[in-house]
C-alpha cells in the first residue's frame, strides 16, 4: 500500500509541470522567451547580472491583492530554469534595484519603507531608507541592513571599490531631492555619507565605477543631462551638461562613454532612442537617433559586447495600447546592425541586458491578464529566438538532504535539512516508510540500509539517498549516548572543546542548520579536540561523531 503511495507521490510531484491558469507550455529550446508566472503574485525584474554563465536578478514581488512588496533575488541556471528564488520584506514596500558580485558575494541594494509616516501637504507618506542585502554565492542571506538618508531615500545604484560598498540614490526631506551616496564596508557597517552632483529632478540617475577606480554620475536637471566624474571620496574631477535627456551610461573598453535615453519629439507624441558617444573627458564624439513617428521607443539598458558593438534593451509603445520589448544592436559608429521585438500583443519590457558566449540575454517583466511576471529572453547573435514566449511556474525546485544519528540500539533519528520542500516521503530501506519531517525509526536487525528521502513541491521532486549501518555495539552500557560527548563551553564564543569518554578515534563532522558541512576531522580523543570558531556565524550547529560504525550527535550553539 505504502509503495503505491510512493508511486503516486512521484507521479504527482515529480513529473507534472504546473503552469499559470489557462496557459500552455512550449517545449524547451536553445533560444527562447520565457515568462515565469504565478497566479497569485506579481513579479518584476529591475536588474540582472551574469556570473559563471548563470543569471542572477533582483526586483520586487507582491501579491495581487496587497500594496506591500518584497525584494526579489533569483537565480536562473544556464538552461533557463529557476534554481532558487528568495523574497525579503514585511508589511511595507520594499524593492531591489541593483546588484553586484564582489569578492565571491552578492550585494543587492534597494529601498525599504520603515513604517513611520510624515505629512507632505495633504498627503501622508511613509518614510523610506537605503536598503542593502548580502548573500553568499549559494544565495544564502548573510545579513540585511538599512541606512537613513533624509526622510525619503532609496539606493538605486551599487558599486564596490577597494572593499568599500557604495550605494547611490535619490533622497529628500520634502519635494526637492539630492543624489546621496552611502559608504559601507563589506560587513555593512556605515563608514560615510556624502551628497554629490546637483539637486535632481528625477530618480532616473545612474552611478558607475570607471576602470581607473573613479565614479561617474549621470543625473537629470532642467531637462538636461548632467554628467559628473569624481573620486571615490567625492572629489570633483569634471562635470558637463548636455542638452538632451539620458538615463544610462557605460564606460567603453577603449575609453570614453556611451549615454542612452529616450528623447521626446515635441511636434509628435512619440519618443526616439538617443545614443551619445563621449570622449574620456565627456566631449561629444557623435550622437544618433533611432525611432519612428508612429511609436515611442523607450531604451532602458545598454552593454558593450565582446566584439565592441553595443546591445540595447527597452520597449516600444504601440499607440498607447501595449508595448513590445526589444533588443537593438549598433556598432562602434552608432550605425544600426539589427533590431528585434518580442512579446507581441502584450505589455512587456527589457530592463537589463547581458551577453553570454556570443548570445544575448534580456530580462524584465511581462504583463498579461493583470498579472506581471519575470520575463527572460535568450537570443542568438542576431537577436532571434526559436519560439514565441512560453510560460513556466514561478517556483523553486526542491533540494532534499538529511543527516542522522543513533541514541539507542537499532534506533536512528533522522534530521531533515531539505529546502523548498512541501512534502516528504521516507524510505528506510527495510520495507518501512513515513511522511513526517523528522522521523525516528527503529530497525529490527543490524546491517546496512539504503535510506532515501523524497522531497517535493509543485515544481518537481528531489531525492537524497544514503547507506547507513545499524549495529548493536556501543560504549559502556551497550550503545552510544550523547552523554559520552562533552562540549564546552556551549554556548560558545571563540572556541569549543570536544571530549569523548571512551578516548577512541572518531570522525568529527559539524553541520550547519541547512546541512552543509562546516568542519570535518579525524581525531584521537585521548586528548580533547579544540576548534577555533571565531569566524563562524552565530547560530545552531550539529556535531556528529562517527566511532567505528556507530554515530553520536549533539547540538552546538555559537553566540558571538
Amino acid at each position: 500500500m505504502l509503495h503505491n503511495i510512493l508511486i503516486a507521490f512521484l507521479i504527482l510531484f515529480g513529473y507534472l509541470n504546473v503552469f499559470c491558469s489557462g496557459i500552455d507550455s512550449l517545449s524547451q529550446s536553445q533560444f527562447y522567451e520565457k515568462v515565469f508566472c504565478d497566479d497569485d503574485r506579481l513579479y518584476y525584474s529591475n536588474k540582472h547580472i551574469v556570473v559563471d554563465g548563470e543569471i542572477y536578478l533582483t526586483g520586487y514581488s507582491r501579491s495581487s491583492s496587497a500594496q506591500m512588496s518584497d525584494v526579489l533575488f533569483m537565480k536562473i541556471d544556464s538552461s533557463g530554469s529557476i534554481e532558487w528564488l528568495q523574497e525579503f520584506g514585511g508589511i511595507d514596500f520594499d524593492e531591489g534595484f541593483d546588484l553586484i558580485f564582489y569578492n565571491n558575494h552578492f550585494y543587492v541594494c534597494g529601498i525599504k519603507e520603515f513604517g513611520d509616516t510624515t505629512i507632505q501637504g495633504d498627503i501622508a507618506l511613509k518614510l523610506t531608507q537605503y536598503y542593502l542585502l548580502k548573500f553568499n554565492k549559494n544565495g544564502q542571506l548573510l545579513w540585511k541592513k538599512t541606512y537613513k538618508v533624509n526622510s525619503f531615500g532609496g539606493a538605486r545604484n551599487i558599486v564596490a571599490i577597494n572593499d568599500t560598498i557604495i550605494l547611490g540614490g535619490v533622497s529628500s526631506n520634502s519635494w526637492d531631492c539630492q543624489y546621496n551616496v552611502v559608504l559601507t564596508d563589506t560587513s555593512g557597517n556605515k563608514i560615510g555619507q556624502m551628497e554629490i552632483g546637483t539637486s535632481c529632478e528625477s530618480p532616473n540617475t545612474n552611478l558607475i565605477k570607471t576602470n581607473d577606480g573613479r565614479l561617474v554620475l549621470l543625473e537629470l536637471k532642467e531637462y538636461n543631462t548632467v554628467l559628473t566624474k569624481l573620486t571615490s571620496s567625492g572629489v570633483l574631477i569634471w562635470t558637463t551638461t548636455y542638452e538632451n535627456l539620458c538615463s544610462k551610461i557605460i564606460e567603453l573598453s577603449q575609453g570614453g562613454y556611451i549615454m542612452i535615453g529616450s528623447k521626446k519629439i515635441w511636434s509628435e507624441s512619440s519618443k526616439d532612442i538617443h545614443v551619445v558617444r563621449l570622449g574620456t573627458l565627456g566631449g561629444i564624439q557623435w550622437q544618433k537617433k533611432f525611432g519612428s513617428q508612429s511609436y515611442s521607443e523607450n531604451v532602458l539598458s545598454i552593454i558593450q559586447q565582446v566584439n565592441g558593438d553595443f546591445l540595447l534593451g527597452g520597449y516600444r509603445l504601440i499607440y498607447e495600447l501595449y508595448n513590445n520589448s526589444f533588443l537593438f544592436s549598433i556598432d562602434l559608429n552608432g550605425d544600426s546592425i539589427w533590431y528585434k521585438e518580442y512579446g507581441q500583443g502584450y505589455r512587456s519590457e527589457i530592463s537589463s541586458v547581458s551577453e553570454i558566449a556570443g548570445e544575448f540575454v534580456g530580462c524584465g517583466y511581462f504583463f498579461k491578464n493583470n498579472n506581471a511576471s519575470v520575463y527572460l529572453i535568450n537570443a542568438d547573435s542576431l537577436g532571434s529566438t526559436d519560439t514565441s514566449y512560453c510560460y513556466e511556474p514561478m517556483c523553486i525546485p526542491p533540494e532534499a538532504t538529511y543527516s542522522y544519528g543513533g541514541t539507542a540500539p537499532f534506533t536512528i533519528t533522522f534530521i531533515n535539512y531539505s529546502k523548498e520542500v512541501s512534502n516528504n516521503y521516507w524510505d528506510f530501506g527495510d520495507g518501512e516508510y513515513d511522511t513526517i519531517t523528522n522521523p525516528v525509526h527503529t530497525y529490527s536487525d543490524t546491517g546496512y540500509y539504503n535510506v532515501c528521502l523524497f522531497g517535493s513541491n509543485d515544481c518537481s521532486t528531489d531525492t537524497s539517498c544514503k547507506d547507513i549501518y545499524v549495529m548493536n555495539v556501543g560504549i559502556n552500557n551497550g550503545y552510544y549516548s550523547k552523554d559520552d560527548i562533552g562540549i564546552y563551553p556551549n554556548p560558545a564564543i571563540s572556541f569549543i572543546n570536544i571530549s569523548l569518554k571512551s578516548q577512541l578515534d572518531a570522525n568529527a563532522i559539524i553541520y550547519n542548520l541547512i546541512g552543509e558541512t562546516i568542519y570535518e576531522i579525524k581525531h584521537s580523543f585521548f586528548v580533547p579536540l579544540k576548534i577555533d570558531i571565531a569566524s563562524w556565524k552565530s547560530g545552531v550547529y550539529f556535531l556528529q561523531l562517527q566511532i567505528g560504525d556507530g554515530i553520536i550527535s549533539k547540538k552546538i550553539i555559537i553566540n558571538h
